[in-house]
């Protein structure tokens, strides 16, 4: 049960994300540990052979490193 409890509560916590995502399949872009992946718009989830990978960025963040590549100052 405790091992199961924390991948319901990811799954509950994605499900909107998730529902709507779309996997593509790894054909060398990725480690080849990684046999799909889906992006959502605070992440990436990642499905192995052996499990699954959920990769999360705070979006504000990001944002905040988007400008700066592309010469837009955002600074708050």
């Amino acid at each position: 049960m405790q091992k199961i409890f924390p991948f319901f509560m990811l799954l509950l916590a994605f499900q909107q994300s998730i529902a709507q995502m779309e996997f593509v399949e790894n054909k060398g872009q990725w480690d080849q540990q990684v046999k799909f992946k889906g992006d959502f718009a605070s992440g990436s989830f990642f499905l192995r052979q052996k499990g699954f990978s959920v990769l999360l960025h705070n979006a504000e963040e990001w944002d905040r490193i988007a400008s700066a590549m592309h010469g837009r100052n955002h600074s708050k």
